[in-house]
């Protein structure tokens, strides 16, 4: 063998374990990349007219455990309309849900390609975007477990709204205020672009004519709503994380500037998935079992993120874990959350 060949194959040789280590100190999704359309199971249910779309991925995340992300679409009005996540999924339990909810709500069920849901969620952003709407809270974990969803700037739109492009809204107010943002809900319903028909139970109203002329428009009642509603407890658990993520923040940063230290760039995203795992445990009757599943739920948010976020979320992870040792209890950490603690 000749030097120069010798070399090449030193060259390629380096090469290839200079792209195994790569791929050892990867996320497991990001190492799953190459092969997601084999490790992902991907379901649409969706209306006859497929107006209203609900996405449903199944993605491993080590032994056994699948993570699951859940986008409903609406092409009518609101685009993405919610994104969620669930970081233990039964697969058996999901596919049987899908198929009673075919059943009793007739529409349809069928399995796709992790490509078609990556393109439906690129397309429904995009429309959300460019819209008074706001983006699901849970939106960008959920596209972290689908590995990107590609050009958003540049998906295809032409399938939302009408031949015009003019949103028509079908529900509940409530819903629609919750959808809403950097407007109100009677300028948006004032726009020239949108049609509307509201229900609540058994009752529709919208247009003008639906109702006797000169009467006021019907209102729903918030708190009746609140009172009928039985995913207002899980608006109430979202409200939390988000007070408890921004009252941390705001400990940790003062608790920074007090030690003369800046806080880590990624630190938001390691308050963030403390805070993730810690409402995970509140699921567990159990203090054990909860902190348990709290560690569990911790090491797959972590698996969600690339290798180089990850090294930084870990840095800002030790910034953190100075922040809550230097408290003597619980108690203390929670009252400098709070702003009581002024010593800090």
């Amino acid at each position: 063998m000749s030097k120069r060949s010798q070399e090449k194959r030193k060259a390629r040789s380096k090469e290839k374990k200079l792209a195994q280590r790569r791929f050892l100190g990867s996320s497991p999704l990001t190492r799953l990349a190459g092969t997601a359309e084999e490790t992902c199971e991907c379901w649409l249910n969706c209306s006859p007219d497929q107006r209203m779309i609900s996405l449903s991925v199944l993605r491993p995340v080590r032994g056994g455990q699948m993570v699951g992300a859940f986008f409903l679409i609406d092409r009518d009005c609101v685009g993405l309309k919610d994104a969620f996540y669930r970081l233990d999924v039964d697969p058996v339990e999901l596919r049987a849900g899908l198929r009673r909810r075919s059943e009793d709500l007739d529409m349809c069920v069928i399995q796709i390609k992790l490509v078609d849901v990556r393109k439906a969620v690129a397309e429904a952003l995009r429309w959300t975007r460019a819209h008074p709407f706001r983006v699901p809270p849970d939106a960008e974990r959920c596209i972290k477990i689908l590995g990107g969803i590609g050009d958003i700037d540049n998906a295809d739109i032409s399938a939302f709204g009408d031949e015009n492009g003019d949103m028509f809204y079908v529900g509940r107010q409530i819903d629609l205020v919750k959808c809403l943002k950097d407007i109100t809900l009677e300028e948006f319903l004032e726009r020239d672009d949108v049609v509307y028909t509201f229900h609540l139970g058994n009752e529709t109203f919208g247009e003008p004519g639906d109702w006797d002329e000169g009467q006021d428009e019907p209102l729903v009642d918030e708190d009746e709503i609140d009172d009928l509603d039985p995913v207002v407890e899980n608006d109430d658990l979202l409200a939390l994380r988000e007070r408890l993520k921004h009252n941390l923040m705001d400990a940790v940063r003062r608790w920074c500037f007090a030690q003369a230290v800046a806080p880590h760039p990624a630190l938001e995203a390691a308050v963030d998935i403390m805070v993730e795992s810690s409402m995970e445990a509140l699921a567990e009757e159990n203090e054990e079992a909860g902190a348990q599943r709290a560690l569990r739920a911790e090491e797959t948010l972590r698996s969600l993120e690339d290798a180089q976020q990850l090294a930084a979320i870990g840095e800002a992870q030790g910034q953190l874990a100075q922040f809550l040792k230097s408290f003597p209890s619980e108690e203390a950490v929670l009252r400098a959350m709070s702003g009581e603690n002024e010593e800090m």
